[in-house]
């Protein structure tokens, strides 16, 4: 008989142990409001860091591009000024000693560039501007372009890296102004 109220007992506190422990793991079994908050403010201060400079890639290779048409027509020009000892002058119609890409296609293509380049955003030739220094024989040219980084470091001041005194774009047009000029 004592064997038998041992073995109720046992399974009397046994029971109440289980109920116990399931109480206590249910309690334990998911996140508490505090911990869900820490995490959602760990993410957002993430996102905070890493979304601008993703933003800006598309930006940068843009840039990028539009820097390597302006190499690309410089070595064309630098090609065709090696052939006639001249650069050419603007197309007639345009505004001075100014031009755009669009109007040397009918003096470079195709001999020295297989294509004028159209500017990577917009798709036509005029975010591109070609100058210089005279409309009867030039000796001197440059070429310039608004890039969309404001923290491009190669982002420069025309008149200086022209050398022509101001005469083409100022940097009101240009303000993120990027520009080559000839090699003489």
């Amino acid at each position: 008989m004592i064997t038998l109220v041992k073995a109720q007992l046992y399974l009397i506190h046994n029971k109440e142990v289980r109920t116990h422990m399931k109480k206590f793991l249910k309690k334990q079994s998911g996140f508490t409001l505090l911990e869900l908050l820490i995490v959602i403010v760990i993410i957002g201060i993430l996102a905070l860091i890493i979304v601008p400079g993703l933003a800006s890639g598309p930006k940068r290779a843009r840039d990028a591009q539009r820097k390597s048409d302006m190499r690309a027509v410089k070595n064309a020009l630098e090609t065709y000024y090696n052939d006639k000892n001249v650069y050419p002058a603007p197309a007639s119609g345009t505004n001075g000693s100014t031009t755009y890409f669009a109007n040397l296609s009918t003096v470079l293509v195709p001999d020295y560039l297989p294509s004028v380049p159209a500017d990577p955003k917009s798709g036509v030739a005029t975010g591109y501007v070609y100058g210089v220094n005279s409309t009867v024989t030039p000796t001197k040219y440059v070429i310039e372009t608004n890039l969309e980084s404001t923290t491009d470091s190669q982002i420069n001041d025309k008149n200086g890296a022209a050398g022509y005194n101001g005469t083409y774009s100022t940097p009101a047009t240009y303000p993120q102004g990027y520009a080559v000029t000839s090699v003489n």
